[in-house]
């Protein structure tokens, strides 16, 4: 900010001495009217026409750049909400796949007990029919 400030100073400086060195009467034409001015005050006016144009369009840049990051903001707004129900929906999906892998492993274990039973049983019986025999 400083640099544009000095920057600008520098400019308006130079224009000046410009101005100054060139201070002749000229005539300007105007729409409707001859005006005998000096050289030196048509210079410093263009510049400072100049300067205001150019805060005008900056002004407006501005302030449709602020309209556009209050919309941006709104938008990072809403996207950070709906991560953050995703980001939920997630971990209740991701609690809830747990909760079934356990009871998948419990009855897993179940059945293999089931098995191992069963086969101790027809062992078992079929150690009997061999002694019955």
């Amino acid at each position: 900010m400083q640099f544009y400030i000095v920057l600008s100073l520098i400019f308006g400086i130079l224009i000046t001495l410009f101005a100054l060195f060139n201070s002749a009467v000229v005539a300007v034409n105007f729409f409707f009217a001859e005006v005998q001015i000096p050289l030196a005050l048509v210079i410093i006016a263009s510049a400072l026409i100049g300067a205001i144009t150019m805060l005008i369009f900056d002004t407006f840049r501005r302030i449709k750049a602020g309209k556009n990051m209050k919309d941006m903001t709104k938008k990072v707004s809403g996207f950070e909400k709906e991560m953050s129900a995703k980001d939920e929906t997630i971990q209740k999906l991701e609690d809830t796949l747990k909760q079934k892998e356990q009871i998948l492993n419990s009855q897993v274990e179940i059945i293999d007990a089931l098995k191992m039973n069963q086969e101790k049983t027809t062992v078992n019986n079929e150690n009997e029919n061999e002694t019955v025999i």
